[in-house]
């Protein structure tokens, strides 16, 4: 039986079992809360090289509608940690909430035809943190450009390659210190970095249709979720920016998650592309402020969209906050071996911790 803590001021009591196991994820997700990194426990998942090879091998994902895809399989399965719940089961939320009513989000941006959604979705996060006490906007370039990773800049990428980036202090910068797609890029040790990123979270990859409490609780507590999905022309509704897919296709592209709506009705999508229930989450999309608006679709959606609670893909790959950029007189220096990240694990035969 968990054992319940109150929280402070006569808040509600929230489980220490649950607390634990959100701890313990976040350090998996390559937590820095000091400059001097301490040793942390062994990788909980082992990578399997062949079953991921055509992610970590394969063709860029294909541009879509007109506009450019880009998430590309990192090299660790998260698919382990589907299931578990790290959000506090005493907590309940409203039936919707939308960031963009709240003043914390930038404006929409426009990745154009290049495989770079992943970047953007993930500085939606980053940008939404810090608001609405400071309004920023960083360079996805510089991002794209110097990850570390053997991908060129323009053929896509995933949450785990912007925390490697991030978390060893190779960025961010501003977007007026490297311009998006100019056809000019800065070296990171000729611009001064503008935060020192301290923290990725990532939570579990969704489990059902209505398991949602996870990223209910991230953009309550956090702000903006990048997160992953499947985009297949012809699974939008262009009427009303609905889109569904119920295919078994894996994840292409990267968003950002506002908001949701529990009474979303599914009478808002395709008739003939119909999920099984009501409900939808609130998305932004890195495709411009004009998408939706006359371009692609007339939902007036300036860059927004939804997508529904039974969406196939939706969530199941890899969903990440971007979290506590502080000044960069924090600490002078990451000590650190691993600068590209959580790039694999070892373990002993049928165990993968080792």
């Amino acid at each position: 039986m968990p054992l319940r803590a109150l929280c402070p001021r006569g808040g509600p009591s929230v489980s220490i079992r649950h607390v634990a196991t959100l701890a313990a994820l976040t350090l998996i997700a390559f937590v820095l809360l000091a400059a001097v990194a301490t040793p942390s426990p062994a990788a909980t998942l082992e990578l399997t090289t062949d079953a991921f090879s055509d992610g970590l091998l394969g063709p860029a994902p294909p541009a879509a509608d007109g506009h450019g895809t880009g998430l590309r399989r990192g090299p660790v399965d998260f698919t382990e940690l589907q299931g578990l719940q790290v959000s506090p089961e005493v907590l309940t939320y409203p039936s919707s909430f939308d960031l963009r009513t709240l003043g914390v989000l930038t404006p929409v941006k426009d990745q154009g035809d290049y495989g770079t959604c992943w970047a953007f979705a993930a500085y939606g996060s980053l940008e939404s943190s810090l608001m609405p006490g400071e309004l920023w906007d960083f360079s996805e370039d510089n991002m794209v450009y110097y990850h570390g990773f053997d991908w060129k800049w323009y053929e896509g990428g995933n949450p785990m390659m912007a925390a490697a980036y991030l978390l060893r202090w190779t960025g961010p910068f501003r977007e007026d210190q490297d311009a998006y797609a100019d056809g000019v890029h800065p070296e990171p040790s000729t611009l001064e970095v503008q935060k020192h990123v301290q923290r990725v979270v990532l939570f579990p990859p969704r489990a059902s249709a209505t398991a949602n409490d996870d990223l209910k609780y991230a953009l309550t507590t956090y702000g903006a979720v990048a997160t992953s999905m499947f985009w297949m022309d012809g699974s939008l509704n262009p009427a009303t920016g609905a889109y569904y897919y119920g295919g078994t296709s894996t994840a292409n592209h990267g968003v950002t998650i506002v908001g949701w709506d529990d009474g979303y009705s599914r009478d808002n999508f395709l008739a003939t592309n119909r999920p099984p229930g009501d409900g939808a989450f609130i998305v932004r999309n890195s495709w411009g402020s004009a998408w939706g608006d006359g371009v692609t679709g007339d939902w007036d959606g300036a860059g927004y969209f939804y997508v529904s609670y039974y969406d196939a893909e939706f969530g199941y790959a890899t969903n990440a906050v971007f979290t506590q950029a502080q000044a960069t007189t924090n600490y002078g220096r990451v000590y650190q071996y691993d600068p590209l990240g959580w790039v694999s694990s070892v373990g002993f035969s049928g165990n993968p911790t080792a």
